[in-house]
């Protein structure tokens, strides 16, 4: 794992921490991994009402969770 990757996940995870379960977000520019999608998913308490990820390049993956918008 390089550093800038790991920057990024210490990002995302408290980004997540600061997320209630049923709220809406908006990741602007998610990147193609959407890497806060899957921290999201992968806590129940952090499960928001809808999340919708945007980026100017092309989205080709789609999440399999519900209450994702990619």
């Amino acid at each position: 794992m390089n550093r800038d990757y790991a920057a990024h996940f210490f990002r995302w995870g408290w980004a997540a921490r600061q997320i209630k379960q049923g709220e809406s977000i908006l990741d602007v520019g998610c990147g193609q991994d959407q890497p806060l999608l899957y921290v999201l998913a992968s806590r129940k308490q952090t499960v928001p009402d809808v999340y919708v990820g945007v980026d100017l390049n092309r989205l080709v993956k789609k999440s399999a969770c519900r209450w994702a918008d990619i």
